[in-house]
């Protein structure tokens, strides 16, 4: 998939890569098209050699000399199967050729002398003359090498007539070997033409499997630069705010006309926004270095404690509950200190969320090989124009939010294999959802 990718990245600078990704297809192509060519000769022998077996009482015995030659052919035909299927790498336009020449005069030879050696006048054998010719008419070899094909095939036809007849046979004969002929070009230009096709229609499908690739590629890097654009506006305008409070704050602190009072409280925001600014880079920083999990069994029961307990003094202050349930305790894989960030991250937010009274709920369970950790609040519902950029950086409806913590649990869920979403959304109950699923370490 990476070599895969690479390849793109140095088409679309107009490197040698998608050369080579054409020339592997079309040498897959051609390996497929060989493999049928072998087999259908094969079988055709064994046919032939069942024919010959089934009227032996007419035809006699095949003769010690057809025998020797089938099995030679056989074994060549099984080793070129073995050679095709061991190929390493991928045979140029020019070996291909090659290889379709050689074996078109290897089928014309053994048809021709199937034929001779069957010893018998209008041998059957000579159907497989037809072999070399769909070889020729479906490989890479141009139209007049086809054409060649046939006339050595008809001369030969021909020969074997003249031959059998002891050199004088009737114009009878040479007119049914004429059709016999005719035939072979009859298949040869069908063949010939409807490969012809095919190739168009396959070259034109893998010009616009290219530039639908192409296109797709360009939109993902639109798509990264609109990110990543609204990721920096997103930075420097929180960035921004904090640094112009200090900078204004400290500016009138300075000012020989400002008061030791006001000049504390101007050094208090101050202060207070470069604590801001602090957790944002924080923040900031732990989306954007998130590491791999580093995997390991944890009690699940545990782990809705521990979040709780860690969450439970900040509820206080609010007056909020925290009330923590786990219905099948038992082990699940994963990096337990994501994990707890993840859903303090999530109880957190649920806090802020709630009004004084409430109760937040964390549960977690398993289920058809997923682990669902939910954390559920009963304050007002998200807004609806909120919903779409929810997970997105830097975006919160919190007064002083740094609109990191869903995304930063969204991304430790889905690098555990999972996801973290919005399930319910009414008025007076908020889900969220972080799955997990269940694996071995």
């Amino acid at each position: 998939m990476i070599q895969a990718e690479q390849n793109r990245l140095a088409v679309r600078s107009g490197q040698v890569p998608d050369i080579r990704v054409a020339i592997a297809s079309r040498d897959d192509s051609f390996r497929r098209q060989a493999n049928v060519w072998l087999l259908l000769s094969l079988l055709a022998m064994a046919a032939l050699i069942t024919v010959h077996m089934g009227f032996r009482a007419v035809m006699g015995y095949p003769s010690k000399g057809l025998v020797i030659l089938f099995a030679v052919r056989f074994v060549e035909q099984v080793a070129e199967l073995v050679w095709l299927q061991n190929l390493t790498s991928p045979l140029s336009e020019r070996a291909r050729r090659r290889y379709a020449a050689i074996s078109v005069g290897a089928g014309i030879l053994f048809a021709f002398s199937a034929s001779m050696l069957s010893n018998v006048q209008e041998s059957h054998y000579a159907a497989l003359m037809v072999l070399p010719i769909i070889v020729a008419a479906s490989s890479e070899l141009t139209l007049s090498a086809t054409l060649i094909t046939v006339a050595m095939c008809g001369s030969l036809t021909i020969f074997q007539v003249w031959y059998y007849y002891d050199r004088d046979p009737q114009l009878t004969e040479y007119y049914e070997a004429s059709t016999v002929v005719l035939i072979y070009l009859v298949v040869a230009l069908v063949v010939h033409l409807l490969v012809s096709i095919l190739r168009q229609r396959e070259q034109s499908l893998e010009r616009s499997l290219h530039e639908l690739a192409n296109t797709r590629d360009r939109l993902v890097e639109e798509e990264k630069l609109a990110a990543i654009g609204r990721l920096a506006s997103s930075i420097a305008h929180e960035i921004r705010n904090p640094v112009s409070v200090i900078s204004s704050s400290l500016t009138m602190a300075r000012a020989v006309s400002t008061n030791l009072e006001t000049r504390d409280e101007l050094f208090d925001i101050a202060e207070h926004e470069a604590k801001r600014m602090e957790l944002l880079t924080t923040d900031l920083l732990s989306y954007a270095r998130q590491k791999e999990p580093d995997l390991n069994v944890t009690q699940l029961g545990m782990t809705v404690n521990y979040v709780r307990d860690v969450t439970q003094a900040r509820a206080a202050e609010v007056g909020v509950k925290i009330v923590a349930s786990c219905e099948h305790d038992g082990d699940i894989i994963c990096d337990s200190f994501q994990i707890y960030q993840a859903l303090i991250n999530l109880i957190m937010n649920a806090i802020d969320a709630s009004a004084h009274g409430n109760v937040v709920m964390l549960s977690a369970a398993s289920i058809a090989g997923t682990t669902i950790f939910a954390v559920v609040n009963n304050g007002p519902p998200i807004p609806e124009q909120a919903l779409q950029r929810l997970f997105e950086p830097f975006f919160t409806t919190k007064p002083k939010g740094t609109g990191l913590g869903l995304a930063i649990s969204r991304k430790i869920a889905q690098n555990h294999g999972g996801d973290l979403r919005l399930t319910v959304n009414g008025p007076d109950r908020v889900r969220f959802e972080l799955t997990i699923p269940e694996t071995t370490k």
